[in-house]
């Protein structure tokens, strides 16, 4: 195997650094003196909890092959997002496991999409069934969830990582949610109107995330009380957003990073992420992709998923923040990491999963990345600022 070298900005104490890696381990990292890399920094790649599909692959699809799942992959690793859960949205639950199964013999029998799936994201069929609540979601499809559920699961993927979006209120939730903790499967809620108490004693439960806030819910809401003011005073949970201006607006998206510090970035890309305008498919349902890249449920009454490309929902957080890009970048990559589990920066003994950034003006410009020690250029950059050693 080569051992590779890159010389370069740690994106978070600015402090230039050399990292060597030796297949997908990192073998050793130092603070050098090199003004020359001034310009040249290196960050974990992205890592989002939440893609449904991408570049014109529905992961909804029954009859997805190895090709398809392949296509996203690369597709999404030029947006500089190496790692992701493979999101199965609301189904009748034996044939949204037929469709586990078969992506999880896809994925494991392939190493390319081994080192970029690695793991689930299970949104329904336990959700609200509330008019707005249910978003595109078949609310037809919803049931209340059992602990043979959660069992099942863990069964199917085995020792894989597990995120799983549940409507606490549904009858039996809360047993539900300690019982697939105890599994290791994380939780998140969502697709829910809760009472704040019912909340509460999901968190109490183990629920330890909050999915999309913004969305999942009506377009109009009691002012008083709502769904957004009760989880934002919720303690101990992770709040994910959808940083492109669309889902969340900017105001909202600059309020709720003053009211909590535990925000975690998603896409919830659909088949037409990183795709051109037109109509694509989510499961059985059709979708259409404006020009301006919002994405409209077949009523056009509100949004279904998006069409965010991950390194641009940095682009568009800063914006919206008025920060340096290395503000947001954890927020995209270490933390949600962290909330499956992982450990996810560059040290040694770590993995070697990071990206390249060229930055002009603080403006940053991704120009390679490594998955599971294997660079790759983005951008169709020509120059290389990885060596090999020997």
């Amino acid at each position: 195997m080569n051992i590779y070298e890159i010389t370069a900005r740690d994106y978070k104490t600015g402090k230039p650094i050399t990292v060597k890696w030796n297949d997908d381990v990192i073998i050793d990292v130092k603070q050098v003196d090199n003004e020359a890399v001034s310009d040249i920094w290196i960050a974990p790649s992205l890592f989002d909890l939440q893609i449904n599909g991408f570049a014109g692959v529905d992961f909804q699809d029954i009859s997805i092959n190895t090709k398809f799942l392949t296509k996203a992959v690369n597709n999404l690793q030029q947006s500089c997002c190496s790692k992701f859960l493979l999101t199965l949205i609301t189904d009748r639950w034996d044939r949204l496991i037929q469709k586990l199964k078969r992506l999880k013999e896809l994925r494991d029998s392939n190493e390319t999409l081994k080192n970029s799936i690695v793991g689930w994201h299970i949104e329904g069929p336990f959700l609200s069934e509330k008019i707005g609540f249910y978003g595109t979601h078949n609310p037809s499809l919803m049931i209340n969830p059992a602990p043979d559920y959660a069992h099942q699961l863990r069964d199917i993927l085995s020792n894989d990582l597990i995120l799983l979006t549940i409507a606490p209120e549904r009858k039996g939730a809360i047993k539900f949610i300690k019982i697939a903790t105890e599994l290791g499967i994380i939780v998140s809620l969502g697709h829910t109107d809760a009472p704040y108490e019912i909340l509460k004693e999901a968190v109490n439960a183990g629920a330890k995330g909050f999915t999309h806030l913004g969305n999942g819910c009506p377009q109009l809401l009691e002012r008083k009380d709502n769904i957004i003011w009760r989880v934002l005073d919720l303690e101990n949970i992770n709040i994910t957003l959808i940083p492109d201006t669309i889902h969340v607006s900017p105001p909202l998206f600059r309020l709720i990073h003053k009211v909590s510090n535990e925000i975690i970035y998603i896409s919830d890309a659909i088949s037409g992420a990183g795709a051109r305008p037109g109509v694509y498919n989510l499961g059985d349902i059709k979708i259409s992709v404006d020009d301006n890249g919002v994405i409209w449920n077949p009523t056009r009454t509100g949004y279904a998923g998006s069409s965010l490309r991950p390194f641009d929902g940095i682009l568009r957080a800063m914006n919206m923040l008025n920060c340096d890009w290395q503000n947001v970048w954890e927020r995209y990559s270490e933390l949600p990491a962290a909330l499956m589990g992982i450990k996810y920066d560059v040290r040694k003994n770590g993995k070697a999963d990071f990206v390249i950034i060229r930055t002009s003006n603080n403006l940053p410009e991704p120009m390679e990345i490594v998955v599971s020690g294997q660079p790759k250029s983005l951008n169709n950059c020509e120059k290389c600022f990885i060596k090999t050693v020997n």
